[in-house]
C-alpha cells in the first residue's frame, strides 16, 4: 500500500479490515486498530467475537456484499456497529450514539405513556360526568366540558399510538398470520373515516378485487392501511380525490393509496418514516399531527415482511404503495 493511499486509509472515520483468502487480517486502518488492537495475522472469528460471525465469514468466502448489525462488548463499554462486506474488506461503522439516542427515545415514550394514561382517564371521566348534565348547567360550562372531552380523545389516541409504536420497537409484538379478505378490510377502514371524509367533501374511489386475499397479521395490516388512509384524508384539500387500488403482480399484492393533497418535498421523503418527523408543507399549513403514523407504518411493514414505497409531487399528488406476498385467489 503506497503512502498516499495509507494516509487516506487511516483518515477514514469508519474502521476498515482487509482479509486474505483464508480470512486472516492482512491490513487495517487506525480506527479498526483502536477498536481491536493488534489484529494483523488473526482470523476474523478471533477478532469479531459476536453472534453471526460465521455468516460474516461465509459472506467473505463467497465474495458477496452484505450488511450486519453487531454488538461489540469490551471490558469497560459496549459498542454497536454496522459491518458492511465489500469483496475482501469489512467496513465498520460505529452507531453507538444513534442506538443510545433511540433507546432514550423509547424509554421516554414508555414513561410518558405509563405516567399520563391514568390521570387522563380521570380528567376525561369527570368531563364526561359534567357533559352528561348539560341540560342542567350553564352553556359555557357544557361547551368547556365538550372541549375537554375532544382534547382528551385526541390525547388518548396519541398515547395509544405511542404505546403501540414502543411495543413494536421493543419486539414485544407477536405476529399472528391469518387469511385476510382485502376488500372487506379496506371497506372497514373507509367506514371508520366516513365522518372526516364527508366533512372535507372528499371523493373516495376503490379498485380492489373481491378475489384478493393476503396472509398477514390483520391488526398490523389494518394499522398500516388505516394510517395511510388517515394521512390521505388529513392532507387532502377540501373536495379532493383519494384512490385506493390493489393489483396482483409477480406473486405479490400491491396496495396503493393516492391523494391529491399538499404532497411531500423531494428532499424530505427519506425522513418521513422517522418518529416525530413532520414535513415542511404540513407545518406551513398548521395541520395537526406529531409524526407518529408513518413510523408505525414502517415498523409494522417490516414485521409482516412487506415493503412500503412513496412517490410525491408537492401540491399535486402523493402515492404510498404497500407490497406484500399474495395468497392467490379463492
Amino acid at each position: 500500500m503506497n503512502r498516499d493511499f495509507k494516509t487516506i486509509f487511516d483518515s477514514l472515520s469508519d474502521g476498515i479490515l482487509e482479509v486474505d483468502e483464508t480470512l486472516r487480517i492482512i491490513d487495517c486502518n487506525r480506527v479498526a486498530e483502536g477498536l481491536f488492537g493488534d489484529v494483523l495475522g488473526k482470523s476474523i472469528d478471533e477478532v469479531l467475537k459476536v453472534p453471526g460471525v460465521f455468516e460474516i465469514a461465509e459472506c467473505l468466502l463467497n465474495k458477496e456484499n452484505g450488511e450486519f448489525q453487531v454488538e461489540l462488548s469490551a471490558e469497560s463499554s459496549t459498542k454497536y456497529m454496522i459491518i458492511k462486506i465489500r469483496k475482501n474488506f469489512l467496513i465498520l461503522k460505529d452507531i453507538t450514539e444513534k442506538k443510545i439516542l433511540e433507546t432514550a427515545k423509547t424509554d421516554f415514550v414508555n414513561f410518558f405513556v405509563h405516567e399520563i394514561s391514568t390521570p387522563l382517564a380521570v380528567v376525561s371521566g369527570y368531563a364526561q360526568l359534567i357533559f352528561d348534565r348539560k341540560d342542567e348547567i350553564p352553556p359555557e360550562l357544557s361547551e368547556a366540558a365538550s372541549g375537554i372531552l375532544k382534547s382528551s380523545e385526541r390525547l388518548s389516541k396519541l398515547i395509544e399510538e405511542l404505546g403501540e409504536l414502543a411495543n413494536i420497537e421493543l419486539g414485544n409484538y407477536v405476529v399472528k398470520r391469518e387469511i385476510i379478505h382485502l376488500k372487506s378490510l379496506i371497506e372497514e377502514i373507509i367506514e371508520d373515516f366516513e365522518t372526516k371524509i364527508k366533512r372535507k367533501k372528499l371523493k373516495i374511489k376503490t379498485l380492489v378485487s373481491p378475489e384478493h386475499y393476503v396472509e398477514s397479521d390483520s391488526l398490523l395490516l389494518y394499522r398500516i392501511l388505516a394510517n395511510l388512509v388517515s394521512n390521505a384524508v388529513k392532507y387532502s384539500l377540501d373536495g379532493g380525490n383519494i384512490e385506493i387500488n390493489a393489483v396482483e403482480k409477480d406473486d405479490e399484492i400491491q396496495i396503493s393509496v393516492k391523494d391529491e393533497g399538499i404532497g411531500i418535498e423531494r428532499d424530505e421523503i427519506h425522513r418521513i418514516f422517522e418518529r416525530f418527523y413532520r414535513g415542511t408543507n404540513a407545518k406551513k399549513l398548521s395541520i395537526n399531527g406529531l409524526g407518529i403514523g408513518l413510523s408505525i407504518v414502517k415498523h409494522a411493514s417490516d414485521l409482516i415482511d412487506a415493503k412500503i414505497q412513496v412517490k410525491s409531487l408537492p401540491m399535486l399528488e402523493t402515492v404510498f404503495t404497500l407490497r406484500l406476498p399474495s395468497t392467490g385467489k379463492k
